[in-house]
């Protein structure tokens, strides 16, 4: 039969075979491979991405932990700082000799109550001192470095000469200051250490009832030696 066909015919049926089997190629086998092709593609692409959230996770939980571990170091650094003992008064005791040390003059300590935060206890005490500009400055430095952690928060210095004799001129400055300020000392939010500081802040005063006698013992061995 095929060769009955004329030259023209046998190329037309050719063709016409030639392209039902391409077709029944794409249709049955190439689109199928395709698709699956396709969707093995987008699940790749969406494995990169999850793989990529995994790394940027996993870095950002190594920060956190680094993170952690530095904010640990440091909270056992100053832990020690927070919960040292104010019972005693040893921290008032320590800031009168080192007002002695420098050759500073305290002329005035007036505690506020306990002001209670968040994770600490504050006991603001109020001071002024007189002496030599240099040896007020090292005093109030001296303060901010204590046993017990620490802060000056608001301090105002004058001219001691001139505050004496507010008419004298500039010129009669001797290099003796007057400083107020107030030191805030911290503490941890304990019973006991907001007890502590309430004691504290008692015996700054002299005697908490100021009508009953003084007792013949210091409140610090420092005191009495």
């Amino acid at each position: 039969m095929w060769q009955r066909l004329s030259r023209r015919e046998q190329l037309l049926l050719g063709a016409i075979v030639g392209i039902v089997l391409l077709y029944c190629y794409w249709t049955y086998a190439f689109l199928p491979l395709y698709q699956r092709f396709e969707d093995a593609r987008l699940k790749l692409a969406m494995v990169q991405e999850r793989f990529v959230k995994g790394q940027d996770v996993a870095g950002e939980r190594r920060r956190w932990e680094v993170a952690v571990q530095k904010a640990q170091a440091e909270l056992s650094r100053v832990s020690p700082r927070f919960s040292a003992d104010l019972q005693d008064g040893a921290v008032l005791v320590e800031i009168g000799l080192e007002a002695v040390r420098q050759g500073v003059k305290v002329t005035h300590v007036r505690p506020a109550g306990v002001i209670r935060k968040d994770h600490y206890l504050e006991l603001p005490l109020e001071f002024t001192v007189t002496g030599d500009y240099p040896k007020v400055l090292e005093f109030i430095k001296r303060l901010e470095n204590l046993p017990n952690l620490s802060e000056i928060r608001r301090m105002r210095m004058v001219s001691l000469a001139l505050t004496e004799n507010p008419g004298a001129s500039a010129a009669a400055a001797d290099g003796r200051v007057k400083a107020d300020f107030t030191l805030v000392l911290y503490g941890s939010p304990a019973p006991e250490t907001k007890w502590e500081l309430e004691e504290l802040g008692k015996w700054v005063v002299g005697r908490y009832n100021a009508y009953q006698a003084a007792g013949g013992t210091a409140p610090a061995a420092a005191v009495g030696e």
